[in-house]
């Protein structure tokens, strides 16, 4: 199958159109979360399906190319009704913490945080949730790894998918020992070096050469399937890809070409694109980790690929995911599944029936549902301070009450649009719009109120304070924290409230404290749990239901 370039920013993957109505998007598909119900105008709800998981399903109806992307090297890639995974690293160190990935570091020098979580001093840390565990993969035929890089090859996951499911897994020669210390049976293992064929459950699968050790512990994959051509490039690197890999510059019909940033950075990568004429090109192996020290633009974990489009002879084929989102690809035709991560956060807000005095002291709010919690991530020395948060809504404001839990609380910041985030403090981020982009536009809203109820409001990109909200606040202290309260007017967000409506948003507790050996410190935590707060596309997202009135 070759394609044609129409990239269409809709929900036309057939494998999914049974879970939802055809007349609502898959875009904008999703369900409530399971609340209990006690209140008769606020609707009882159902659990929000994974979309990966219930996709991956539905392999027997599946019809072309859908990549899902899971992280780093990591997709889901079903072709038809079969479904491969390519280095999948999609478990986690500890449950309890979403942001903690199963790999980890250790100080002795580069590189070496490569390893498993449990041989290592620190975990290395997630910048975003990973879209599916491996323990939710329902099915799964093939699980391609190109090397025992915890980073690829990730120890944790390799042992619940073989454990979970019945895939054969793929490799160069030197992941039989990995393959075996993780549990995988020996019959299922499939080994290769560059150029070997082979047919594995079913997938005409060929192993390819890859610059990135001796052949025997690297390499790519290329699978042909039904007239379909999906290759998977592994961690390729190199100076002359005409040198280095002659014979797969001479690939052709690619449908789908999956290559990593930093390893073929300037013209590299798209040279290979160019030469194969491949249909689409999906980016890999960026913007998943947050490695201290590292810009995540201009490491060797990361990389921009809009630096690739410059040099591509066709460069509408470069197909930039987020995390979640998925390339379909059918009948010549490509679209890109655009739903939210589905392990991001959803709450529901709940109907404020009568007034809701802005006081602080939080004593309106016995229908709220206080379930959203805030905690400082691990490795902080700021004890066991938390929060919890609930919001509320009628037809004139969304209301956001704060419950924080403080043994040291601080503020100095008198002044509006003052430094307020100086200060102990809450804050409210929104995307009223439900655009989710990567960072703040001039239509997303921060509010900031420290706790001498000082408040500094911004919109959009630099956080631009000449927009001031007519936003009404109270703040009460006590001895163990203080409660927070904000009533802000739909107008404010340029919207109109409505039953069913989602709206991303993320809560945020700053804390500044007097610690002994390191003086004035301050230091933030927030709902979502991002390394980078103000990045609307990771947020959670509220839902109002039940009736304003």
């Amino acid at each position: 199958m070759k394609c044609g370039i129409t990239i269409a920013q809709t929900m036309c993957c057939a494998v999914l159109l049974a879970l939802y109505p055809i007349d609502a998007p898959l875009v904008h598909a999703q369900t409530t979360a399971t609340v209990p119900s006690v209140d008769p105008h606020v609707p009882q709800g159902r659990p929000t399906p994974n979309v990966i998981v219930e996709s991956l399903k539905r392999a027997q109806s599946h019809q072309g190319i859908t990549a899902w992307w899971l992280g780093n090297s990591g997709f889901a890639v079903q072709m038809n009704e079969n479904i491969v995974l390519t280095d999948p690293v999609i478990e986690l160190a500890r449950d309890s913490e979403p942001l903690l990935s199963e790999m980890g570091w250790r100080k002795q020098g580069p590189g070496e945080w490569l390893q498993p979580v449990w041989q290592c001093e620190q975990i290395v840390p997630l910048r975003f949730r990973l879209p599916m565990l491996a323990r939710e993969v329902p099915k799964c035929d093939v699980v391609m790894v190109s090397h025992a890089h915890e980073d690829h090859g990730a120890s944790k996951t390799l042992h619940v998918l073989g454990r979970q499911t019945t895939a054969h897994f793929c490799g160069p020669l030197d992941m039989k020992q990995k393959f075996l210390d993780v549990g995988i049976p020996e019959d299922r293992i499939h080994l290769g070096l560059p150029g070997h064929r082979e047919k594995v459950a079913g997938l005409n699968i060929e192993w390819t050469y890859a610059v990135h050790g001796p052949p025997t512990y690297s390499c790519g994959f290329l699978i042909d399937q039904d007239h379909e051509r999906v290759f998977y490039t592994g961690d390729q690197s190199t100076m002359d890809p005409h040198k280095d890999f002659p014979h797969i510059m001479d690939f052709r019909d690619i449908d789908l070409l999956i290559m990593p940033i930093p390893y073929l950075r300037g013209n590299k990568g798209p040279m290979l694109a160019n030469s194969t004429d491949a249909s689409f090109v999906l980016p890999s192996h960026f913007n998943t980790y947050d490695i201290p020290g590292e810009q995540p633009h201009t490491s060797w974990m990361g990389g921009n690929p809009e630096d690739w489009r410059q040099y591509m002879h066709h460069p509408d084929r470069l197909i930039r995911l987020l995390q979640g989102q998925a390339l379909h690809i059918e009948e010549e035709q490509g679209s890109i599944i655009t739903n939210p991560n589905p392990r991001q956060l959803r709450e529901q807000a709940w109907p404020a029936y009568g007034k809701i005095t802005i006081d602080g002291d939080l004593n309106d709010w016995q229908r709220a549902r206080w379930t959203i919690k805030l905690r400082p991530r691990i490795l902080t020395h700021w004890g066991t301070d938390t929060a919890r948060c609930a919001v509320l809504w009628d037809e004139e404001n969304l209301y956001i009450g704060f419950d924080v839990n403080d043994a040291e609380v601080r503020g100095t910041v008198k002044q509006r649009d003052g430094s307020t985030f100086s200060d102990d403090c809450v804050e409210v981020n929104i995307d009223p719009h439900g655009d989710r982009p990567e960072r703040l536009e001039k239509n997303d809203y921060i509010y900031t109120l420290n706790v001498l109820n000082t408040m500094s409001d911004a919109s959009g990109p630099g956080e631009d304070k000449t927009w001031n909200s007519e936003v009404r606040h109270a703040v009460v202290r006590r001895g163990s924290g203080y409660s927070a309260e904000m009533a802000i007017p739909w107008r404010d967000l340029g919207v109109e409230p409505r039953v069913g409506m989602r709206i991303p948003i993320d809560f945020i507790v700053g804390d500044r404290d007097l610690n002994r050996e390191e003086g004035e410190t301050d230091y933030y935590y927030d709902w979502a749990e991002l390394r980078s707060p103000q990045t609307p596309v990771n947020w959670g997202e509220i839902e109002l239901v039940g009736r304003a009135r």
